[in-house]
């Protein structure tokens, strides 16, 4: 009989001791998993993502560049170069050139607000590892805050590492210094790399500069530069995947490839038709193992529970909008809708001028503008939606644009009295 107590009391003493181990890995699996997947959010660039180049006192381009986005500068107005190409400095544009003459040209100047409001919000990135070297020669980060208090140079191959998340976020800060990339190439490899590797998204990749950026000859480079001055992109330098936007100062361009292109939405939508976020899906219990009978004279324990794996946080659901309008010459008015999920605010424009903004309400699920166009003068004209999506979407801004028609006016033959 004490052989039967001593047991049972050794067997229930591990027990306890087991249940108090699993009842503490469950309780901090999800921080553990929280913490695995944190990381920065993107930097929301508004209508300053809609440009490839954007400056503040003019654009200079010497040979023939391309350029995938739209470019302008404001308040000062000035471009050397930019004309379209055949010439001998050129540029071939996919997007718009916004060269109005006047430096109030609506759009710019928005660009150039939402610019500014980007840049603070990357130059108050907190929490970041300390940068006190050059970048590359070798080096690969994984998704973080970067920061250095003075300049950043970057030389050799630097490779940036998702971890197979299409949403993570890289983001380098000069805080007051500049921003530096080694010149030239050996054997047509440039000296300078910037790679992408397991998912990541240059369109994820933010370069704040406290003073002036200059992007060496050659140099393969990924990402959005934000620049508080002035931006130098040298001699058969490209920049995918990403924008050059000088927030004060010109931005100089020499036979350079620069393409601001939109992040890919990420696999595995779990609502590509809906408008509404259904959050996650159910999960299928297991079946319990059997219990099997205890042998006489012992008491049957309870089943200690198996540790329970914490799954990865859903990814968050895309934002998406679509604008339709009128599809024949309009004669009257009419109302030009945007629709789609997880949008903040659309802000309408007409041929450059802002017309409305309307923000999202409780059950909003269109967004209007009302269009007269017996008070227009022109036959032809542009209707622009600048798309804002919720934070939580993680969805860059997005511009939609569609074009209406008045129908040719009749002329009237004369009429003779007599």
């Amino acid at each position: 009989m004490d052989e039967y107590v001593i047991s049972r009391t050794r067997i229930r003493g591990r027990v306890g001791r087991a249940l108090g181990i699993t009842a503490l890995t469950l309780a901090l699996a999800p921080a553990f998993a929280a913490n695995a997947f944190a990381g920065p959010g993107a930097v929301l660039l508004g209508t300053a993502g809609d440009y490839a180049v954007l400056g503040g006192s003019g654009l200079t381009n010497t040979g023939v560049s391309t350029i995938e986005g739209d470019v302008g500068s404001s308040p000062t107005h000035s471009q050397t170069g930019f004309e379209p190409c055949p010439a001998a400095d050129c540029i071939s544009l996919t997007g718009t050139n916004h060269d109005v003459a006047d430096p109030n040209d609506a759009e710019t100047q928005q660009a150039k607000d939402d610019l500014s409001t980007a840049y603070l919000d990357a130059l108050g990135r907190t929490g970041g590892s300390a940068i006190s070297a050059p970048l590359g020669g070798g080096t690969t980060l994984v998704s973080g805050v970067y920061t250095s208090a003075a300049d950043l140079f970057v030389g050799g191959d630097l490779t940036l590492d998702a971890g197979g998340d299409p949403n993570a976020v890289f983001i380098f800060q000069a805080q007051t210094g500049s921003l530096t990339t080694a010149a030239g190439s050996s054997s047509g490899i440039p000296n300078t790399r910037v790679l992408l590797t397991n998912g990541a998204q240059g369109c994820n990749v933010f370069w704040q500069v406290g003073s002036s950026a200059t992007i060496g000859t050659y140099t393969q480079f990924v990402g959005n530069v934000l620049a508080n001055q002035s931006i130098t992109v040298n001699t058969a330098a490209t920049v995918d995947s990403g924008r050059v936007l000088a927030r004060n100062g010109a931005v100089t361009l020499d036979n350079n490839t620069i393409k601001a292109t939109a992040c890919a939405t990420p696999p595995g939508d779990p609502d590509p038709g809906g408008d509404t976020d259904t959050g996650g899906g159910t999960t299928t219990p297991s079946t319990p193992t059997p219990v099997a009978s205890p042998p006489p004279f012992f008491v049957a324990l309870p089943a200690v529970p198996t540790a329970t794996t914490v799954a990865a946080p859903a990814a968050a659901q895309p934002g998406r909008s679509t604008l339709t309008g009128p599809r024949r010459p309009v004669r009257g008015p009419f109302t030009v809708t945007v629709t789609g999920r997880r949008i903040d605010r659309v802000v309408f424009y007409v041929d450059g001028k802002w017309r409305k903004t309307v923000r999202a309400t409780a059950g909003r699920t269109k967004f209007t503008l009302r269009i007269d166009p017996r008070r227009q003068s022109r036959r032809v004209h542009r209707v622009t939606a600048r798309v804002r999506y919720a934070t939580a979407s993680r969805t860059r801004d997005s511009s939609l644009r569609l074009l209406y028609r008045r129908p040719a006016l009749t002329p009237r033959s004369p009429s003779f009295t007599g």
